[in-house]
């Protein structure tokens, strides 16, 4: 299961949605972001004390489930780059398997942004049975491997549509 906020996900297809994922953390800030907030609302551009506060937000969540970081993607029109998560489960319930692949894939992730891309696929090579995330980084690393990017790449994956 992977938890987005989009309608789509580049590369991947949807085979099935199981719903609106909603969790409530209060939180606030004070009154002078919070106009700050309002303004760029009016008159457009990234929310940053919002976001920040969104942030905060999944750490808080963090503690009660399993998730693991799939990527982190510039949307078309963006410059800041935003994490993708996905909800594996609730941490209490998670079974062995399942925190071993998120380790594994944690592991990947970071050998991935640093240009490791060999041992990034051995360490995959451990999960990718049915796993689409694992699946597609595995492509992203022989891509790479093949035809390395460019001296300036971060491992922020750009997305060309909205």
């Amino acid at each position: 299961m992977m938890l987005v906020t989009t309608e789509t996900i580049s590369g991947m297809r949807i085979t099935k949605t199981l719903g609106l994922v909603r969790g409530s953390s209060i939180r606030a800030r004070h009154i002078g972001r919070d106009i700050m907030a309002g303004l760029r609302n009016i008159v457009g551009g990234e929310i940053l004390e919002y976001a920040k506060l969104i942030g905060e937000s999944r750490e808080q969540a963090g503690d009660e489930f399993l998730f693991r970081e799939i990527d982190q993607i510039r949307v078309k029109g963006k410059t800041r780059p935003e994490r993708v998560y996905e909800l594996m489960a609730i941490a209490a319930e998670a079974d062995d398997d399942l925190k071993r692949l998120a380790e594994a894939y944690g592991k990947a992730l970071m050998q991935y942004r640093s240009l490791e891309f060999e041992a990034a696929m051995k360490t995959l090579t451990f999960v990718v049975g049915g796993d689409g995330p694992s699946q597609w980084m595995l492509k992203q690393c022989a891509h790479f491997k093949s035809d390395p990017p460019d001296d300036d790449w971060t491992g922020i994956t750009k997305m060309r549509e909205k």
